[in-house]
């Protein structure tokens, strides 16, 4: 199995929660493949406006694996909620590299059995 590449945007100001919470779901993916190993259905990227460092709302700090210009094509792009000039400049992300799925996270919702 060939494990499917997601490319979460990270931005100056995201909340760390959406950036981090969301990829750890994403790595928790994996399936049993004998003798104890595990094999990962997904492989995390972070990708930046640019290769510099950013800041999240909280203050943790994040590095980038690649930029918009240079990530590779990916199966599934991620978008944190963002501020209106930000989401403009993310349409560089939809324009600019391709993926077969986009996702954008938004508040979370509680679901209650």
């Amino acid at each position: 199995m060939i494990a499917k590449r997601i490319g979460f945007l990270g931005f100056e100001g995201v909340a760390a929660s959406n950036l981090a919470g969301a990829a750890d779901v994403f790595a928790a993916a994996v399936l049993d493949g004998g003798y104890g190993n595990r094999i990962p259905c997904y492989q995390i990227c972070t990708i930046g406006f640019s290769s510099e460092r950013f800041r999240a709302e909280s203050g943790i700090t994040f590095t980038p694996d690649s930029t918009l210009e240079t990530a590779s094509e990916l199966d599934t792009s991620v978008t944190p909620p963002m501020s209106h000039g930000v989401s403009r400049s993310c349409k560089l992300l939809s324009e600019g590299r391709s993926s077969k799925t986009a996702l954008s996270i938004h508040r979370p919702v509680l679901v209650q059995p």
